[in-house]
């Protein structure tokens, strides 16, 4: 049902949804404190999304959740996409 992403273009050229809350995540959103780590992964834990892709943010309680939570299904660099474990 659900994709997070932190790079918003890969979601929407494949045509997936993103929570709306979490459409835009931008270093900016992050240094101002308008969304905190802590805010994102308590927003995955309610939605639980299917994949996560990950490439521009080095968030590491989100890395460490998204380690617990999920399996990493491809890497490249500092790429990595991200599946539910269930």
């Amino acid at each position: 049902r659900w994709v997070f992403t932190d790079w918003p273009m890969f979601a929407f050229r494949a045509q997936l949804p993103i929570p709306p809350d979490l459409t835009v995540l931008s270093s900016k959103r992050l240094e101002s404190g308008e969304i905190t780590e802590a805010e994102i992964i308590r927003r995955l834990e309610q939605v639980r999304p299917e994949q996560v892709f990950t490439l521009r943010l080095k968030l590491p309680a989100l890395e460490q959740y998204l380690e617990e939570n999920y399996r990493v299904e491809w890497e490249w660099g500092n790429r990595r996409l991200y599946l539910l474990r269930e």
